[in-house]
């Protein structure tokens, strides 16, 4: 199913809809170590987050979005870049660029390692759910019913 008929899914008043809870995850704001945020003893305002970002994810991302939503806008950040791809944008920030957004998965390893700093961001949500949505029968087949359930299987062990 791709995004336009995941759009047209969810609209009001659509019936034969159904969704369930596959991951709870969130994003978080890393810096590397060389990073002036690093060693502060208490958390940065949103406002010096959304100012201060010196690249951000692509237009549309989860990443991207999340900050977006918490920030109460897109118009509250002001990158000097937009990156597609997680990887690179970890890269630059480990290299020193400045802040980043990322999942929380994809920095976990580095956080681990004491490659990455998590710099607390005060007042500002960055916890997000997924879900799966689709239309017709209650309980998916086949190979989506599969990832349904290992997605559930995974977040119930969380």
């Amino acid at each position: 199913m791709n995004e336009a008929a995941i759009s047209a899914s969810l609209r009001p008043g659509r019936t034969g809809r159904i969704s369930v809870l596959v991951v709870r995850d969130g994003v978080v704001m890393v810096c590397s170590p060389a990073y002036e945020w690093a060693s502060r003893s208490g958390p940065i305002s949103a406002a010096e987050l959304a100012a201060t970002l010196p690249e951000v994810r692509e237009t549309g991302s989860r990443a991207r979005s999340t900050l977006e939503y918490a920030l109460g806008g897109a118009d509250r950040i002001t990158p000097l870049c937009e990156l597609a791809i997680a990887a690179t944008f970890r890269s630059s920030m480990l290299g020193g660029v400045g802040p980043a957004v990322l999942n929380t998965l994809v920095v976990a390893e580095q956080g681990r390692n004491g490659q990455t700093v998590t710099v607390e961001v005060e007042g500002l949500d960055l916890h997000r759910v997924m879900c799966a949505v689709w239309c017709g029968v209650r309980c998916l087949s086949g190979v989506a019913g599969d990832l349904v359930r290992m997605a559930q299987s995974e977040l119930a062990q969380r």
